[in-house]
């Protein structure tokens, strides 16, 4: 599981990535998000099939992607959530903090010898 936070890690200026995505249309845009930012932390999801990697979101299942690569189906996700959460304040619905724990539990099983 990559948390989004940690897939824009090493990014120094987030606002100006995202921008690049097309996140953004205008600096003035970005400035008056700047000004009100909140890093928002969600857990994705990424599997691979047998052609592609795909991940979602378990807080919004309905956001999804599909790539033939990890980091692009990050990429993809990742804009597909902000369009989603733009779409939630544009329309003045409130932006849901995470629901989602992640975990993990360990199995140990006896395997055959090879």
């Amino acid at each position: 599981m990559i948390i989004l936070s940690e897939f824009l890690a090493g990014v120094p200026d987030k606002l100006s990535y995202l921008m690049t995505l097309g996140i953004f249309k205008s600096i003035d845009q970005q400035v008056n998000i700047e000004s009100n930012l909140k890093l928002m932390r969600y857990p994705i999801v990424i599997e691979k099939g047998k052609y592609n990697y795909a991940a979602y979101c378990p807080d919004f299942p309905s956001c999804v992607a599909t790539a033939k690569t990890v980091e692009e189906v990050q990429q993809q996700l990742t804009e597909n959530l902000i369009s989603h959460l733009e779409n939630l304040k544009a329309s003045n619905q409130p932006i849901p903090a995470t629901k989602s724990q992640l975990g993990y539990i360990d199995i140990q099983l006896e395997m055959p010898a090879s």
